[in-house]
């Protein structure tokens, strides 16, 4: 709640990102990483604009091949200084694109990290072709990337949007 009301009184998420980090300091338990999206249809296409804070860059799926989109920013609640930037990163979504956004708990297990680069070229083993198939895919690597501890131990939230090909 705390930072759709900082939404509210903002005009960049940048400017939502400080607001919100400044109240979550003075809770008790106050870390938080969150990705904002914003979506808005030209014609046949769609810019998606991407504010990151403590969460993985995303990933868009395209028939040419895979791109990572976004700027890393700090997870709110650590104290954000003048000095840091939550710089927001715009892709342009073509029919048959897919544009997937998810949480660390994806890339960050106990003893190994992934990072979206490198579950990119997982990915590219078996391009996902639909919304549903890249969530059931990166699900799979997630759980295969646990390994030996069997489950992730982190959640995972994952957005997948597809774009309706011609």
């Amino acid at each position: 709640h705390v930072l759709q009301a900082a939404a509210l009184r903002c005009d960049s998420p940048s400017d939502s990102f400080r607001l919100a980090d400044a109240a979550l300091r003075q809770q008790e338990h106050p870390f938080v990483a969150v990705g904002l999206l914003s979506l808005n249809l030209t014609g046949e296409n769609i810019e998606a604009v991407l504010s990151l804070a403590g969460q993985p860059r995303a990933l868009v799926l395209r028939t040419s091949g895979i791109e990572v989109v976004g700027n890393y920013g700090l997870v709110l609640g650590i104290g954000i200084g003048e000095t840091d930037r939550y710089e927001p990163a715009g892709v342009t979504l073509h029919p048959g694109d897919v544009l997937v956004m998810f949480t660390d708990g994806v890339t960050d297990t106990p003893g190994h990290v992934i990072t979206e680069q490198q579950l990119a070229e997982q990915l590219t083993i078996q391009t996902p072709h639909t919304a549903n198939e890249a969530v059931d895919r990166i699900v799979k690597l997630a759980h295969d990337f646990a390994g030996s501890i069997r489950t992730p131990t982190d959640d995972i939230a994952i957005i997948a949007i597809g774009i309706p090909a011609k």
